[in-house]
């Protein structure tokens, strides 16, 4: 990535904007490659303002953030705009957050590197804009998303719905996804007299609730 001002505001930009709805549609219809071969990316408003920092062609990694951009703004087109900028405006004026919006998520992003996690912050930033959490929750959440490795993800409902943890055959696979979970924030270790088990936290239940390890 390059130039981060200009990065963090076009994001702000996209969110707030009456182009998301024309820019989800058109990257859902042609993809990525597509649409920028197409040179459709230059007319779409908020699209040519991306397409412009991220120098596409230069390098496969500017490629993949831009794709993992319009990833997370697809589902965030289903919020309408004065809504996304109430929210916008909310989040940044709460102190349980204090965060820039726009710097923030390019950062979580950046660092996210599996395919459907752009989509689960989506989802998590979409709940907190409809009140479904507030802005502590919106944190952990989100460090939840970040940390947990991918083939950890299924493992959330499985131990929410499924307590005490199966001791099967798959125990071993279960316990090692486990620790991953602790330290993604969504289970915490519990002493047994023949063995140490885990329970779900709040965060794995809200996890659950807004099934963000159904987003594809």
């Amino acid at each position: 990535m390059t130039d981060q001002p200009k990065i963090e505001s076009a994001l702000t930009l996209a969110l707030s904007s009456d182009g998301l709805q024309d820019l989800a549609a058109e990257y859902a219809e042609l993809g990525l490659d597509a649409l920028l071969e197409s040179g459709i990316a230059r007319e779409i408003p908020i699209l040519s303002t991306i397409v412009g920092f991220a120098r596409l062609g230069v390098t496969v990694r500017d490629r993949l953030f831009l794709k993992k951009v319009l990833d997370f703004l697809r589902p965030m087109s289903l919020m309408p705009k004065k809504t996304r900028a109430e929210m916008i405006a909310k989040l940044e004026s709460d102190p349980e957050y204090g965060r820039k919006v726009g710097e923030h998520l390019i950062e979580l992003i950046d660092r996210n590197e599996a395919h459907r996690k752009p989509r689960m912050l989506a989802r998590v930033l979409l709940a907190y804009g409809a009140g479904e959490i507030d802005a502590v929750m919106l944190h952990r959440l989100f460090h939840a998303v970040e940390h947990l490795p991918a083939f950890a993800i299924p493992e959330v409902r499985r131990l929410a719905e499924s307590f005490p943890p199966d001791r099967g055959a798959d125990a071993t696979t279960n316990t090692i996804a486990q620790l991953y979970l602790g330290m993604a924030g969504l289970a915490v270790p519990q002493s047994s007299f023949d063995a140490l088990t885990y329970d779900p936290t709040p965060v794995a239940a809200a996890f659950i609730r807004l099934e963000l390890d159904r987003q594809e």
